[in-house]
Order: C-alpha cells, then structure tokens, then sequence
C-alpha cells in the first residue's frame, strides 16, 4: 500500500513540475508579446527613454538599408546602433523616427504572424512588422518587414538583446527570419 502512495505521490509531483513549466512558458510569451508590444506604443507615443529602456544595455538595432536609408544615414548594408546611446541615437534621428513627417503621427504593429522560442532567461521571437503614418494626404504604409529578436531576462524582466529587421522587397527579407 505504501508503494502505491508513493507511485502516485511522485506521478503527481511530476505532473505539477510539468505545469508549473508550462505556465512559466505562456507567462514568458506573454511577457515577450507585451514587451514588443511596448516596443511600437513607446516609438509612437514619444517615450524615448522608455523605448531605450526596452533594450538591454548590450542591446542593438540592425536592420537592413534600403537605398533611401543609405543615403540618410551614409551606410552600406546593415544601419547599426549598439547601446544605450545607440539606441537613443536611433528613437532619436532627425532624418528618422524624430522626423517632423513621423514623430507623433506614425504607429508600428509589431508581432505579426509572431513565434517564440523561449529557452530559460533567453529568447528569439520572430514575426513580421508594419509602421504607418499619417499626413494630410491620408494614412499610408511606411514600411513592412520582419524582425527577428533576440531577448533575454535580466533582474526578472524581458529585454530586447537585439532587434534584426529586413523589410519587404528586400534581398535580406527571405532570409532574415533564418537566421539565429
């Protein structure tokens, strides 16, 4: 009779340790879905250093420059910011998202068609994006693309480590959500 409690006490226990792992799992997604979703209402609203504050401090921006972006920025394939200050550097630009044409009238929908894949404290989310904006003219599309993010946990909350973007009709597009 002992034996039998103690083969149901421990199927028991492995079946709690399974859903605790479970609920851990959905909070974590969770978490990441409200942190990307972050993402777009801090760009949107003007919140800067809550934007910067989004990002881990080794956190970075990479995305893919299309021919207006090289011009803008005087890069040649990838615009990078690293850091805080990169990051500030990039919610920041005249020539961007500070733009008279943007700031305050522009929306990013972030978390499209969205994956995670959650491995502890670290973490990839992979989906697509669109940001609009609108003028006198109307609403119109700004851009589409994807992201790959890449996440991690740090003091108990969800940071992006690193936001990999490749827009729609780019070369880069069909192979950056590949990539790890």
């Amino acid at each position: 009779m002992t034996d039998d409690v103690s083969t149901k006490l421990a199927a028991l226990e492995a079946t709690v340790a399974k859903l605790q792992a479970q609920v851990q799992e959905l909070e974590d997604d969770r978490a990441i879905r409200d942190l990307l979703a972050a993402y777009g209402y801090t760009a949107d609203n003007c919140q800067d250093e809550a934007f910067v504050d989004l990002y881990t401090d080794d956190g970075a921006i990479r995305v893919v420059a299309n021919a207006k972006a090289r011009a803008n920025f005087g890069v040649d394939e990838w615009i990078v910011y690293e850091g805080k200050d990169g990051i500030r550097g990039f919610i920041t630009h005249p020539k961007g998202h500070h733009s008279p044409a943007l700031y305050g009238k522009s929306m990013h929908l972030q978390g499209n068609n969205l994956t995670t894949e959650i491995d502890g404290d670290e973490a990839v989310a992979k989906g697509y994006q669109v940001a609009i904006a609108a003028d006198e003219n109307g609403t119109r599309v700004l851009s589409a693309g994807n992201n790959t993010w890449q996440l991690r946990r740090t003091d108990g909350q969800w940071r992006i480590r690193e936001r990999r973007g490749a827009y729609l009709g780019d070369d880069k597009f069909t192979t950056n959500l590949d990539k790890d």
